[in-house]
């Protein structure tokens, strides 16, 4: 089985903050920083400047770095799912019954049959990012930072203004962004409780299965709202299918992950692939 990797020119910028900055050394990588004091780069091979550099992060390397040479280095582990669009997505009103079967999809089933019920009778609507429901989706993360089940419980690696930078990014066609990406907003009761961003087209073939990244997602959990993280993320996913419609099977890698987090990524979806990927920092002397 062949190494993932989750980063790509759409991931980098989704770590993005509004302070930061794409590199334009050629090199995949961002200053975190206005004054580019501070950079994060996906390679070890990267030649910083002692002059310049006052802090570099390394992330999601393959290999683990010799720990004596770095002030921090940990390990996560990116998650890979595996999708058979057969035997996963349908069209119509009705499941086939080849579609989410077995005692291991009943959860499954339930879920989408709820949440597509609601959609269909327009309680739940999916619509895409743009520049008519932005400044919804802002709104919507800075509550989300603010959940005991959203950006509370992620403490000091609470992401929220990436997600910011990244729908604003998004919908200004940063890069050319728009062609690349599926940027999704979803709707209960009119109101928006979640967005997600996940690639459209993939940048990489693994064991010769096109891979997707999935950037990010935010949803406001609550009252009434059982599984319905779950259903986003299912819909973000068929979203992928549905501008891909040949693919009868593809990898949405989720990144690097722990805890709870990695729990439902690597038990929610068939799981295809669980690799360890290092991260490490130094001040620059």
């Amino acid at each position: 089985m062949s190494k993932h990797n989750y980063i790509d020119k759409w991931t980098c910028i989704a770590m993005m903050n509004k302070n930061c900055s794409l590199l334009d050394e050629g090199v995949l990588g961002f200053n975190k920083t206005k004054s580019g004091s501070k950079v994060s780069v996906f390679s070890l091979d990267y030649k910083f400047d002692s002059s310049k550099h006052k802090q570099v992060s390394w992330l999601y390397l393959d290999e683990e770095p010799d720990k004596s040479m770095f002030d921090s280095v940990y390990c996560l582990e990116e998650i890979v799912s595996k999708i058979d669009c057969s035997k996963t997505f349908w069209t119509g009103d009705t499941r086939p019954v080849g579609v989410l079967a077995g005692e291991t999809n009943i959860e499954w089933r339930g879920t989408v049959n709820k949440w597509r019920k609601k959609e269909k009778d327009r309680v739940l609507e999916v619509e895409p990012l743009g520049s008519s429901n932005l400044e919804a989706v802002l709104e919507m993360v800075e509550k989300w930072r603010w959940l005991d089940n959203g950006g509370m419980k992620y403490g000091w690696q609470e992401r929220a203004g990436c997600d910011k930078a990244l729908v604003k990014r998004y919908v200004e066609d940063f890069e050319g962004m728009k062609s690349h990406v599926i940027g999704s907003v979803f709707r209960l009761d009119s109101e928006v409780v979640g967005y997600s961003c996940i690639e459209k087209t993939s940048t990489s073939n693994v064991d010769s299965i096109p891979e997707f990244k999935y950037l990010t997602r935010k949803v406001l959990n609550g009252a009434g709202r059982r599984n319905l993280t779950e259903y986003i993320d299912y819909r973000t996913i068929e979203s992928v299918y549905e501008v891909n419609p040949d693919i009868k099977t593809f990898l949405v890698n989720w990144g690097a992950s722990s805890g709870g987090v990695h729990w439902y990524k690597s038990h929610k979806f068939p799981l295809y692939s669980i690799e360890k990927k290092w991260f490490c920092s130094k001040k620059v002397k």
